[in-house]
């Protein structure tokens, strides 16, 4: 496909205000943007695979069991100042809680779908990762209260300084 005519299909199919579309019903920050910055499929593959994903999707949307709520925080700089050795602050611990548990009922509910769906099991691949961050999530949960304050017994130490105090 020559790019004058690709750029053509763009501007007849008005590409940019179907995408705002799109990014206007995400439900995360980070989906928004990502509904942005797709690309027009220019192979029939390509959008044939897109299609069969969206089709499962809505399938899931308009089925009997409902599919759990994707709107989470945007935790990417949080992570990246934590990779690089960096202290999080409670409420940005408290926001990663929130994004784990999103993506652990997400991969449940895949799983039990599983069946159902061929495309979206292979975009869905990487959530099988959240398992081996349960106890990352448990450990988190048991040092910050879901309001994002730490919780009294989320150390010896501040367990010792707090009862000192409060004496």
């Amino acid at each position: 496909m020559s790019r004058t005519l690709f750029d053509q299909a763009t501007q007849a199919l008005e590409w940019p205000r179907v995408l705002e579309f799109l990014a206007l019903h995400a439900q995360s920050a980070i989906g928004g943007s990502r509904c942005r910055s797709l690309s027009l499929a220019s192979e029939l593959a390509d959008a044939r695979r897109r299609q069969q994903e969206t089709s499962e999707m809505v399938a899931w949307l308009e089925g009997s069991d409902p599919v759990p709520a994707l709107g989470f925080p945007d935790i990417r700089e949080p992570l990246s100042r934590a990779s690089k050795g960096g202290v999080l602050e409670s409420s940005e611990l408290r926001d990663c809680v929130i994004v784990l548990t999103v993506m652990a009922e997400l991969e449940r509910y895949a799983e039990s779908h599983k069946g159902e769906t061929q495309r979206l099991a292979q975009v869905l691949e990487p959530l099988r990762a959240t398992k081996a961050l349960q106890g990352v999530l448990r450990a988190i949960e048991g040092a910050i209260h879901p309001d994002g304050a730490m919780k009294e017994t989320a150390s010896p130490e501040l367990r010792r300084v707090t009862h000192h105090a409060q004496g």
